[in-house]
Formats: structure tokens, C-alpha cells, sequence
């Protein structure tokens, strides 16, 4: 899902959206790729990935209910581990290999994260009032196909090392969620 900045202005009053650019497939993915190569180019491989999302962070300011105006700040982020068998077709020259591969995504154990704070600048006692909600979602498999080309240096006949690029797309419905803070000015509720 990928968010852009945005703003606007009603004519009952003032409204403001800042989303920061992001996309929750930023991030940090860590994975280990098992393959075999048939001699005559083609690549066969089963990919183990962690992923996790960074964070994006959006807020809103809405001045319309005089006399005081309501902040909302929110927070997303989401975890994966992918399991992605690919194929694919290598031209080796020498020592050095380039390559395309397509692999379909199998997304486990999908975690979705999304802090709420939202803030009542009332200039009246008792003043401003604060909530804070955290939900999770979670449950389900998240589908999607993932594309790469790169470049492959054969240090030995069966071990190389790679520079590739990747394309990925990735969905997901979760199939359950939970609100795991509601807190108003610092107190649980």
C-alpha cells in the first residue's frame, strides 16, 4: 500500500492530511535462497524471507469543531515471512551469470500494526484531551508474485553470489484484529 502527501482545505473550516511517503513494502528483509541451476540456463530455487515494513507515519488536523481542533497522529507497519519458489533463465559467460526469475509469494504468519493518537485542544478546563489506541491485525496468507533480474559471479562451480533487483507485489486481507491499547489522557480504558 503505498501512501502520498496530500492536503486540503473544506469550506467549513480548515482540514489537513499529511500522509509521508511510503509504501509498506520499505524495509528491511533479511533471506536465505536455495537454488539449482540445469546446465543449459535454467534456474530452479525455494526462497525463505523475513520482512519487516518500515513505518508510516501520516497525520491529520481538523479546525472545524470551534472552538478547539483535533490532531490525529497514526503510525503503520507490518511484518512478514514469505516462503517463494522460483524459476528462471541464466546465460553464463565465463564467470559471470545474468539472470530473470518469477516466484510466487506465499506470505506466513502476516502482522499489521497501526498506533492512533489523537489529540482535543480544548483552550477550555479541562483542557486537552488525549486518546491513544493501538490495533493488530493478523491471520490469513498474503499472496502475491515477485519478479528479479540481476547478476550472478560464480566463485565456485556451485556457489555464486548475486546483485539482483526485485519487483515485488504482495497482498493481503487479514482475517483477524485486535485492539491492544485504548488509553484516554494516560489512563487505560
Amino acid at each position: 500500500a503505498h501512501l502520498s502527501t496530500e492536503f486540503s482545505i473544506s469550506t467549513s473550516g480548515l482540514e489537513v492530511w499529511q500522509i509521508n511517503n511510503g509504501s509498506l513494502g520499505d524495509g528491511l528483509a533479511a533471506s536465505v535462497t536455495l537454488g539449482y541451476r540445469i546446465p543449459v540456463g535454467f534456474l530452479f530455487e525455494g526462497e525463505f524471507e523475513y520482512f519487516k515494513s518500515s513505518v508510516i507515519t501520516s497525520q491529520f488536523t481538523d479546525s472545524t469543531p470551534q472552538p478547539f481542533s483535533i490532531h490525529h497522529n497514526r503510525k503503520y507497519y507490518a511484518s512478514f515471512f514469505n516462503i517463494i519458489p522460483t524459476v528462471g533463465i541464466q546465460v553464463v559467460h565465463r564467470k559471470f551469470g545474468l539472470f530473470m526469475k518469477s516466484g510466487v509469494m506465499i506470505g506466513l504468519r502476516p502482522n499489521a500494526t497501526m498506533e492512533l493518537t489523537r489529540i482535543y485542544d480544548n483552550p477550555f478546563p479541562p483542557g486537552p484531551t488525549i486518546y491513544e489506541e493501538s490495533e493488530n491485525y493478523f491471520g490469513g496468507i498474503a499472496f502475491g508474485f515477485k519478479q528479479k533480474m540481476g547478476l550472478s559471479y560464480f566463485i565456485t562451480k556451485n556457489f555464486s553470489a548475486s546483485v539482483e533487483f526485485n519487483a515485488i507485489f504482495q497482498w493481503w486481507s487479514p482475517e483477524e484484529g485486535e485492539r491492544t491499547q485504548y488509553d484516554y489522557n494516560g489512563v487505560d480504558q
